[in-house]
């Protein structure tokens, strides 16, 4: 749907910043401070099902995001047969709508909110108190006290964006090998594992033929203590979409890539008329320490635009190993 107002977007931005380097620039280090500011920011505005289309684009928002960034490197070996340099990179980045007349929520369950004074991305659930060791059956906040859980008691709880996020990276050589060694990071953010909603109601929906390892700490019997309800096709509050207990921290350290090479000898290379001849494995995707229950946190970047954070059935980041053989001419 076209929107003949639109605009670019204008943005604003205030940096400040300290470069050093120290012993022969075998140590160096980078800090950066910045604040953005977006006004006319393009957003897509949701739209009834009536209008024939889902949303359409406007100048609707303005996004502030500020934070820092840090980075140091040094040169920890540097001699004839042995040349190792670390890198280390940390960076903040806080997000928060400024300015949106009207909040929107995305997707057919809404469990995306965008509103006024929140983070772009915000999960908006219901949160879920406990499980009545009496009943089974799960209890959540009445936000509005009218004994009664609807989507009035709904309430942002977490978002896509973590506290922190980085890598460390190592690059070592020894005569004619080299090895490089790359991890990344990102800690606090939230990722909403929709998979469980459908897997822990344990084949009682139609929507649900699988069943998950989360079931086996279900409530059963008066007197049991757990955050698993009852299973119960008839009780949706046990089982209720949207429910926070799906949300879960998507904190990870992946080791993303592994390179490990050998140039041949000069005289080889001559040999064959080349310049440089090198042979080289790398890996990717090879480790991952999470305790996030899904397969990856963070296949949720394949979902739509509107829907990011969300873990609906998408594959992992596949592991994959990779043999080269560089030429130089």
């Amino acid at each position: 749907l076209a929107n003949r107002d639109l605009n670019w977007e204008r943005t604003s931005q205030f940096n400040i910043g300290l470069d050093l380097a120290v012993l022969n620039n075998r140590l160096s280090v980078e800090l950066n401070y910045y604040q953005k500011y977006t006004r006319d920011g393009l957003i897509q505005v949701a739209l009834g099902a009536t209008t024939g289309f889902d949303n359409y684009w406007s100048n609707a928002a303005e996004i502030s995001n500020k934070g820092f960034e840090f980075n140091i490197r040094s040169v920890n070996v540097n001699n004839k047969n042995i040349k190792w340099t670390t890198s280390f990179n940390v960076a903040q980045n806080i997000n928060k709508i400024e300015r949106l007349a009207t909040p929107l929520q995305y997707g057919s369950r809404n469990l995306i909110l965008q509103q006024e004074g929140s983070p772009l991305y915000s999960f908006w659930l219901y949160k879920q108190l406990y499980v009545d060791p009496q009943t089974g059956n799960a209890v959540y906040e009445d936000v509005n006290k009218d004994n009664a859980i609807t989507a009035a008691d709904r309430q942002v709880m977490g978002n896509i964006w973590p506290k922190f996020f980085g890598g460390i990276s190592n690059e070592l050589s020894w005569r004619n090998f080299d090895l490089g060694v790359f991890f990344s990071f990102q800690y606090g953010n939230d990722t909403y594992n929709h998979n469980r909603f459908f897997g822990e109601a344990g084949g009682a929906r139609d929507a649900a033929r699988v069943i998950f390892k989360n079931n086996l700490k279900r409530w059963q019997s008066p007197g049991d203590v757990t955050d698993v309800p009852r299973i119960d096709g008839i009780n949706v509050l046990n089982y209720l979409d949207g429910g926070s207990r799906w949300l879960e921290d998507g904190s990870f350290l992946r080791l993303r890539n592994l390179t490990l090479g050998y140039t041949f000898p000069e005289s080889l290379s001559k040999r064959l008329k080349l310049e440089k001849l090198r042979f080289y494995v790398t890996g990717s995707n090879l480790l991952l320490l999470t305790n996030y229950s899904g397969p990856d946190p963070e296949s949720s970047a394949n979902s739509s635009q509107n829907q990011p954070g969300i873990d609906l059935g998408t594959p992992p980041q596949p592991r994959s190993v990779q043999f080269g053989l560089h030429l130089s001419l």
